[in-house]
């Protein structure tokens, strides 16, 4: 679990005991008002009772004062304790957690490496044996984003967009790898490649950072 799950959780425990505290907060203050309804209502002409009556009659006001205060306090507290685990769950689903970024930022780079290969087999650049090793192992390495599912932390929608954009990769890698002897001599393929890795980052790419709000610059520096 994420730092920010077990945020979310020990803020909604926090919660519920802060409720059952306000409840029996409130309890108490139902309690201290039936006890002073109980309270003789006439005047007591014992001086002794009197002073005694009066004396219970100011500490159950006071403590119901006190119970009331506490109550609306520890809703408060419990209403912002609940407030921010629910900020914190929105936060976390619209925001990728550490390895669906890392998955994102590495698929970044594999795409655009894969895409660099391809254009050199297309001119049949370079030692034809490298490419073809370089393209095998770019391909498997985007094969194995089979694997990969995006965090159910995320929204519903979050989740569809990365999943596609996995799917994709996946797709492309294992069909690339099984055709990674023929780009450096057929430059159609190396074509039809670079033309799908276009489809991929404008369909799937594209909408993944634009919900996650990506920084594809910083991305970019970084390569």
């Amino acid at each position: 679990m994420t730092i920010l799950e077990w945020i979310f959780i020990g803020g909604i425990a926090a919660t519920i005991l802060l409720v059952i505290f306000a409840i029996y907060s409130l309890f108490r203050v139902v309690v201290h008002s039936r006890n002073l309804n109980k309270l003789p209502k006439k005047r007591i002409k014992n001086p002794k009772k009197r002073k005694k009556i009066a004396i219970r009659k100011r500490k159950l006001i006071k403590a119901r004062k006190s119970a009331l205060i506490r109550f609306i306090l520890l809703l408060i507290m419990g209403g912002m304790t609940a407030g921010g685990s629910f900020y914190v769950k929105y936060y976390q689903s619209m925001n990728l957690t550490g390895t669906d970024s890392d998955s994102i930022a590495k698929a970044y780079y594999l795409l655009r490496d894969f895409n660099d290969q391809v254009e050199l087999a297309k001119v049949q650049g370079d030692d034809q044996e490298k490419i073809n090793q370089n393209i095998q192992y770019l391909s498997r390495s985007m094969a194995s984003y089979g694997t990969k599912k995006a965090s159910e932390v995320n929204t519903k929608e979050g989740q569809l967009a990365l999943n596609r954009y996995y799917k994709a990769i996946m797709e492309l890698g294992k069909n690339a790898n099984m055709k990674y002897k023929n780009f450096f001599e057929d430059p159609a393929l190396s074509e039809e490649y670079i033309t799908s890795i276009k489809k991929i980052e404008e369909n799937y790419e594209q909408p993944v950072f634009k919900y996650y709000k990506v920084d594809e610059a910083a991305l970019k520096e970084e390569k």
